[in-house]
């Protein structure tokens, strides 16, 4: 079976993705992810296949190595960041992201995670960090916000999505769920904004990711009809999310935007 295995493909901070065969990838775990968290990951991915969403298929797992692994549809392609890493931009490329992501936006599909019930939970088990008065600053935050029945990918970027000119597939939707949009758009927002790009890539790289940013929300804003001021105010709570995260992932990566996610937490 490991002679399947092929190059590295692909890796995040909860796994590593290698080619599997002609057509296949598989996604390998590390050490840390509990089996439920990939067994959720299936679920979705299998639940998805049902729909017309034009989505990598989740074929289905296997045991390596003693652990369950997932394996995909393989998708050929530049991630769509790729002329943003090479210092070229095109505002083009920020409108096509935005429709893409409001094209998802429009479907109303049950039976999936609910945002709500995920990000309330991510801030409870941060309470003792965020301390008392913050913890309940953002709940009532998030109450505020309309809950909705929206399908959100729950980690729209533009290395998430890959193809060719106006022929894009957008992967890895572990963290899909039904929910608000705007608060889908904050994450994306938020991510394109990290002081990690700066780091990893440099400051041009960075300035191109913060341009790119600017104008998908200001494009997505357009076609959804939504206020920026809205998703801006949203960036607490996703700020909370991602420091969740980062805290169940400790890298000096997650360390340099602890700060950065803190700044967001204190304006509510």
């Amino acid at each position: 079976m490991e002679d399947m295995l092929g190059k590295l493909v692909g890796s995040g901070g909860t796994s590593n993705v290698y080619e599997w065969g002609n057509n296949e990838v598989i996604k390998i775990y590390k050490p840390r992810i509990e089996e439920n968290t990939i067994n959720n990951e299936m679920y979705i991915g299998q639940f998805l296949n049902k729909f017309s969403l034009n989505i990598p298929k989740c074929i289905g797992s296997i045991d390596y190595n003693g652990k369950k692994a997932l394996i995909y549809e393989r998708i050929y392609g530049n991630v769509m960041a790729e002329p943003l890493l090479k210092g070229v931009y095109d505002i083009e490329l920020a409108n096509k992201f935005a429709q893409m992501h409001y094209d998802i936006h429009k479907k109303t599909i049950e039976e999936l995670p609910s945002q709500n019930e995920f990000l309330k939970k991510r801030i409870l088990e941060l309470k003792d960090t965020l301390g008392e008065k913050a913890t309940l600053s953002l709940l009532n935050l998030l109450d505020d916000i309309p809950n909705d029945f929206k399908l959100c990918h729950g980690d729209y970027q533009p290395l998430n999505i890959i193809g060719e000119a106006n022929e894009y597939i957008v992967i890895d939707w572990n963290g899909a769920c039904i929910g608000n949009p705007i608060l889908d758009v904050a994450w994306s927002y938020m991510t394109l904004n990290s002081p990690v790009v700066e780091y990893l890539l440099g400051d041009l790289v960075s300035d191109l990711f913060s341009k790119f940013a600017k104008d998908y929300l200001s494009y997505y804003c357009k076609l959804s009809g939504i206020k920026q001021v809205s998703v801006l105010k949203c960036l607490p709570i996703v700020a909370t999310r991602r420091l969740y995260d980062n805290n169940m992932n400790d890298n000096e990566n997650s360390r340099i935007e602890r700060e950065w996610l803190f700044s967001f937490i204190r304006k509510i």
